[in-house]
Protein backbone atom coordinates (compact mmCIF):
# COMPACT_ATOMS: atom_id res chain seq x y z
CA UNK A 1 0.00 0.00 0.00
CA UNK A 2 1.58 3.25 -0.70
CA UNK A 3 1.81 5.96 1.70
CA UNK A 4 -0.73 8.11 2.11
CA UNK A 5 1.02 12.09 2.05
CA UNK A 6 -1.23 15.22 2.39
CA UNK A 7 -0.32 18.56 1.46
CA UNK A 8 -1.28 21.25 3.14
CA UNK A 9 -1.59 24.86 1.83
CA UNK A 10 -3.14 27.97 2.36
CA UNK A 11 -4.81 28.12 -1.37
CA UNK A 12 -4.46 25.71 -4.55
CA UNK A 13 -2.40 27.74 -6.95
CA UNK A 14 -1.57 26.76 -10.47
CA UNK A 15 1.99 25.60 -10.24
CA UNK A 16 1.12 23.56 -6.98
CA UNK A 17 -1.95 22.03 -8.20
CA UNK A 18 0.26 20.83 -11.46
CA UNK A 19 2.93 19.40 -8.88
CA UNK A 20 0.05 17.39 -7.37
CA UNK A 21 -1.37 16.30 -10.18
CA UNK A 22 1.71 14.93 -11.50
CA UNK A 23 2.21 13.03 -7.61
CA UNK A 24 -1.04 11.62 -8.29
CA UNK A 25 0.51 10.62 -12.27
CA UNK A 26 3.21 8.89 -10.74
CA UNK A 27 0.81 6.56 -8.80
CA UNK A 28 3.16 5.70 -6.03
CA UNK A 29 2.00 7.43 -2.98
CA UNK A 30 -1.40 8.22 -2.17
CA UNK A 31 -1.72 11.96 -2.43
CA UNK A 32 -4.22 14.39 -0.96
CA UNK A 33 -4.30 17.89 -1.13
CA UNK A 34 -5.74 20.36 2.03
CA UNK A 35 -6.55 24.06 1.52
CA UNK A 36 -7.44 26.64 3.77
CA UNK A 37 -9.16 28.84 1.23
CA UNK A 38 -10.28 28.53 -2.16
CA UNK A 39 -8.54 31.81 -3.54
CA UNK A 40 -7.42 34.75 -1.65
CA UNK A 41 -9.30 38.08 -3.01
CA UNK A 42 -5.86 39.78 -4.75
CA UNK A 43 -5.60 36.46 -6.98
CA UNK A 44 -6.47 35.87 -10.13
CA UNK A 45 -5.94 32.37 -11.18
CA UNK A 46 -9.09 29.75 -12.06
CA UNK A 47 -9.47 27.11 -9.56
CA UNK A 48 -10.85 24.48 -11.28
CA UNK A 49 -11.30 21.54 -9.02
CA UNK A 50 -12.68 19.13 -11.75
CA UNK A 51 -9.58 19.04 -13.66
CA UNK A 52 -7.45 18.06 -10.75
CA UNK A 53 -6.27 14.59 -10.78
CA UNK A 54 -5.78 14.42 -6.80
CA UNK A 55 -8.69 13.82 -4.14
CA UNK A 56 -8.63 17.63 -1.64
CA UNK A 57 -10.55 18.94 1.48
CA UNK A 58 -11.35 22.65 2.12
CA UNK A 59 -10.39 23.03 5.80
CA UNK A 60 -13.02 25.40 6.60
CA UNK A 61 -12.01 26.83 9.88
CA UNK A 62 -8.32 26.78 10.49
CA UNK A 63 -7.98 30.27 11.12
CA UNK A 64 -9.96 30.28 13.93
CA UNK A 65 -9.39 28.62 17.21
CA UNK A 66 -8.62 25.34 17.59
CA UNK A 67 -6.59 26.14 14.47
CA UNK A 68 -6.50 22.04 13.61
CA UNK A 69 -8.71 20.92 11.34
CA UNK A 70 -10.83 18.07 13.00
CA UNK A 71 -8.96 15.59 10.14
CA UNK A 72 -5.95 15.96 12.30
CA UNK A 73 -7.22 15.81 15.68
CA UNK A 74 -9.37 12.42 15.50
CA UNK A 75 -9.07 11.41 11.56
CA UNK A 76 -6.97 8.73 10.57
CA UNK A 77 -3.11 10.81 10.75
CA UNK A 78 -1.72 10.39 7.36
CA UNK A 79 1.90 9.22 6.80
CA UNK A 80 3.43 11.95 6.12
CA UNK A 81 2.62 15.97 6.42
CA UNK A 82 3.67 18.31 4.56
CA UNK A 83 2.34 22.20 5.22
CA UNK A 84 3.55 25.82 5.35
CA UNK A 85 4.50 27.44 8.44
CA UNK A 86 3.82 30.64 8.61
CA UNK A 87 0.12 30.55 10.02
CA UNK A 88 -0.98 28.90 13.62
CA UNK A 89 -2.71 25.91 11.60
CA UNK A 90 -0.03 24.96 10.23
CA UNK A 91 2.45 24.93 13.35
CA UNK A 92 -0.05 23.01 15.56
CA UNK A 93 -1.57 20.85 12.79
CA UNK A 94 2.16 19.91 12.40
CA UNK A 95 3.28 19.52 15.82
CA UNK A 96 -0.30 17.54 16.62
CA UNK A 97 0.45 15.39 13.45
CA UNK A 98 4.31 14.58 14.41
CA UNK A 99 2.69 13.54 17.74
CA UNK A 100 0.26 11.35 16.08
CA UNK A 101 3.09 9.26 14.45
CA UNK A 102 3.15 11.06 10.63
CA UNK A 103 6.24 12.14 9.75
CA UNK A 104 6.45 16.22 8.70
CA UNK A 105 8.06 18.52 6.39
CA UNK A 106 7.02 21.68 5.33
CA UNK A 107 7.27 23.82 2.29
CA UNK A 108 9.78 26.93 2.92
CA UNK A 109 9.92 30.07 0.66
CA UNK A 110 12.84 32.30 2.08
CA UNK A 111 11.88 35.87 2.65
CA UNK A 112 14.72 38.90 2.84
CA UNK A 113 14.71 41.57 5.17
CA UNK A 114 14.20 44.31 2.71
CA UNK A 115 10.80 42.25 2.34
CA UNK A 116 9.21 42.28 5.67
CA UNK A 117 9.91 43.37 9.27
CA UNK A 118 11.71 40.74 11.30
CA UNK A 119 9.86 40.35 15.07
CA UNK A 120 11.95 38.90 17.48
CA UNK A 121 9.24 36.27 18.37
CA UNK A 122 8.30 35.10 14.98
CA UNK A 123 12.21 34.07 14.76
CA UNK A 124 11.67 32.40 17.76
CA UNK A 125 8.67 30.25 15.99
CA UNK A 126 10.85 29.65 13.19
CA UNK A 127 13.65 27.74 15.06
CA UNK A 128 11.35 25.85 17.09
CA UNK A 129 9.11 24.85 13.96
CA UNK A 130 12.45 24.12 11.84
CA UNK A 131 13.91 22.03 14.19
CA UNK A 132 10.66 20.49 14.87
CA UNK A 133 10.01 18.69 11.32
CA UNK A 134 11.97 15.89 9.63
CA UNK A 135 12.14 17.46 6.32
CA UNK A 136 12.43 21.04 5.39
CA UNK A 137 11.18 21.17 1.20
CA UNK A 138 12.90 24.62 -0.37
CA UNK A 139 14.28 26.10 -3.63
CA UNK A 140 17.41 27.15 -4.40
CA UNK A 141 20.54 28.03 -2.24
CA UNK A 142 18.79 30.93 -0.94
CA UNK A 143 16.01 28.77 0.44
CA UNK A 144 18.80 26.45 2.22
CA UNK A 145 20.54 29.62 3.12
CA UNK A 146 17.51 30.85 5.06
CA UNK A 147 16.86 27.58 6.62
CA UNK A 148 19.99 27.16 8.61
CA UNK A 149 19.70 30.58 9.55
CA UNK A 150 17.05 29.79 11.55
CA UNK A 151 18.82 26.62 13.14
CA UNK A 152 17.73 23.78 10.57
CA UNK A 153 19.62 20.60 10.42
CA UNK A 154 21.37 21.28 6.74
CA UNK A 155 21.28 17.40 6.15
CA UNK A 156 16.84 17.87 6.58
CA UNK A 157 17.44 20.43 4.04
CA UNK A 158 16.24 19.67 0.40
CA UNK A 159 15.97 21.28 -3.06
CA UNK A 160 12.91 20.66 -4.80
CA UNK A 161 12.40 22.78 -8.09
CA UNK A 162 9.31 24.88 -9.13
CA UNK A 163 7.26 22.42 -11.09
CA UNK A 164 5.30 24.11 -14.52
CA UNK A 165 3.06 22.53 -17.29
CA UNK A 166 5.37 23.64 -19.97
CA UNK A 167 3.37 22.43 -22.92
CA UNK A 168 0.07 24.01 -21.13
CA UNK A 169 1.46 27.38 -20.48
CA UNK A 170 3.51 27.59 -23.81
CA UNK A 171 -0.26 27.11 -25.00
CA UNK A 172 -1.94 29.66 -22.89
CA UNK A 173 0.93 32.25 -24.10
CA UNK A 174 0.23 31.36 -27.84
CA UNK A 175 -3.11 32.19 -27.73
CA UNK A 176 -2.72 35.43 -26.17
CA UNK A 177 0.37 36.06 -28.79
CA UNK A 178 -0.52 39.39 -30.32
CA UNK A 179 -1.72 41.05 -26.60
CA UNK A 180 1.58 39.34 -25.57
CA UNK A 181 3.82 40.89 -27.80
CA UNK A 182 2.31 43.95 -27.26
CA UNK A 183 2.40 44.29 -23.07
CA UNK A 184 6.22 42.95 -23.82
CA UNK A 185 7.09 45.96 -26.00
CA UNK A 186 5.07 48.33 -23.60
CA UNK A 187 7.16 47.07 -20.49
CA UNK A 188 10.84 46.92 -23.12
CA UNK A 189 11.00 43.18 -22.07
CA UNK A 190 13.25 40.98 -24.45
CA UNK A 191 14.26 37.39 -24.61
Amino acid sequence: MPPRVVYWNNMPSPYLVDRLDRMAQRGNIDIEGWFNVRAEPDRSWLVDEQSWRFPYRYMHGAHRPPFVPAELRTGPVPDVLVSLYAEPCFILGSALARRRGARTAIWMEPTFDTWVTRRWWKDAVKRRVFAGVDRILTTGEDGKAFALRYGADGAKVRGLNYFADYERFSADAARFGPERERTRAELGLTG
